[in-house]
């Protein structure tokens, strides 16, 4: 009796730390490769306008994940590589890469020095945007643990308006910590009709919302409790110990 219900307690104990383990988020797809990134990055460099490789560790282990970078005449993507002691792995693809600056490494969280910032652009009819999303790197695969509208324009043309552009912008501040929730992001959302490009930055404040890191569903979820500690509420803008340069 006594052993099987010490059986029992292991089972519950692996249970929990397989579920504690287990992000809530799928995982981007990921295929083994036959060469390693730097021949990969040969073959490019015959072909292509313009070609980066980025050496950075994304996750716990000690060896370095590659990410390579390609830009040629339809368009700029990237590749996320990991060596797992045997084999290297594509663990990530991104086509449709916004030029201004499309791959970014820095911290989402205070524990983290290096994750994956990703810029892809889209447009249509009247409008063009630039969707941010941040992954992160566990156990050998790429998990995409935040995602916002970093910039939206488009053309407000219609009966009785002027045809105006309206640009939105989202600017991502991270890392943050707070003592009671750990790490934080804070998103700074801006409204501005028709900007002047040569005047300064003056958009009009919407929202100042925060995001909390939540280790068991491996990102970041809203915490409406957290905007008092990091926005004012009355400017609808970060705090000032938080501020960035606005966003253009």
């Amino acid at each position: 009796m006594a052993a099987m219900l010490c059986r029992l307690i292991l089972c519950f104990t692996l249970a929990g730390l397989a579920h504690s383990q287990s992000p809530a988020v799928r995982p981007e797809p990921r295929k083994r490769i036959a060469a390693d990134p730097e021949r990969i990055l040969q073959t490019f460099l015959k072909n292509s306008d313009e070609v980066r490789l980025i050496a950075a560790n994304l996750d716990d282990d000690p060896e370095l994940e590659r990410v390579i970078v390609q830009k040629d005449h339809s368009g700029e993507r990237a590749m996320v590589f990991d060596f797992d002691g045997k084999s290297w792995w594509q663990v990530g693809e991104f086509s449709n890469l916004d030029g201004n600056d499309p791959i970014e490494l820095k911290g989402a969280t205070s524990s983290s020095p290096n994750d994956l910032f990703v810029r892809v652009y889209g447009h249509g009819s009247g409008f063009y945007s630039t969707e941010l999303s941040i992954y992160k790197m566990l156990a050998g695969r790429l998990y995409r643990v935040f995602r916002t509208m970093e910039a939206n324009n488009f053309d407000t043309a219609g009966p009785g308006t002027k045809g105006e552009w309206h640009v939105e912008r989202r600017n991502v501040i991270a890392p943050v910590k707070d003592e009671t929730r750990g790490s934080v992001l804070i998103v700074h959302r801006t409204d501005a009709i028709d900007p002047d490009n040569d005047a300064p930055c003056r958009p009009r404040s919407v929202a100042c919302s925060v995001y909390r890191w939540d280790r068991e569903e491996f990102r970041f979820l809203r915490d409406l409790e957290a905007d008092a500690a990091h926005c004012d509420v009355k400017t609808r803008q970060p705090l000032a110990r938080n501020v960035t340069a606005c966003a253009q």
